[in-house]
């Protein structure tokens, strides 16, 4: 079978120019991005007036949506052995010695659960887009924190990334199989 000459490949040309020290993602003439991290919370446990409560709460943040947004939900792995090795290093120092065998169990389990399962963990998250970055992409801050108001009334907190946690947000995402970098305040070269 003879190869067909086609063009070669070129590198995929992305929106995202940087990250700003605000958090937000540059894109460039497209305007920014903000994003930030949604907790969850547990429907099926809820009263039935708990329940009409939290799908107000997110009505009226549909409603009152004055520009783009995206919800995500993303799954990665997680490596419990950093947690096993705590478990293990700090048992023998409890003060108890139920509390020493609770402890060394406990890092049995998970060392098992960990060797039969891929452990995954869920993250939901807000990424608010605004065509035109205002001064330090205001709008798109300010309305993060209108979605950080309203949805408090359903009882999620919404938590805006720092630049270091969507650096490695994006970073993660262009290889979900890479271990995992560090996040919070942790310095992470990239981020202007």
């Amino acid at each position: 079978m003879a190869a067909r000459q086609g063009p070669s490949p070129s590198p995929l040309r992305l929106p995202a120019r940087g990250v700003t020290e605000h958090g937000l993602i540059d894109l460039g003439p497209d305007g920014v991005a903000a994003v930030a991290e949604v907790s969850t919370v547990n429907f099926a446990l809820r009263t039935a007036e708990e329940q009409d409560a939290l799908v107000s709460a997110f009505a009226r943040w549909l409603n009152a949506l004055s520009g783009q947004v995206q919800v995500l939900v993303r799954a990665e792995r997680i490596d419990l052995s950093a947690a096993i090795a705590d478990l293990r290093n700090s048992a023998p120092a409890l003060p108890h010695p139920a509390l020493t065998q609770a402890a060394a169990e406990h890092a049995a389990f998970l060392t098992d659960l960990s060797a039969r399962h891929d452990l995954l963990r869920r993250q939901v998250l807000l990424i608010v887009r605004e065509p035109a970055a205002g001064p330090h992409g205001s709008t798109a801050l300010r309305r993060m924190d209108e979605a950080a108001r309203v949805l408090s009334a359903g009882g999620l907190v919404v938590r805006p990334l720092p630049a270091t946690a969507v650096h490695a947000l994006l970073t993660s995402c262009f290889d979900p199989t890479a271990s995992p970098l560090p996040n919070g305040d942790d310095e992470i070269g990239g981020s202007r």
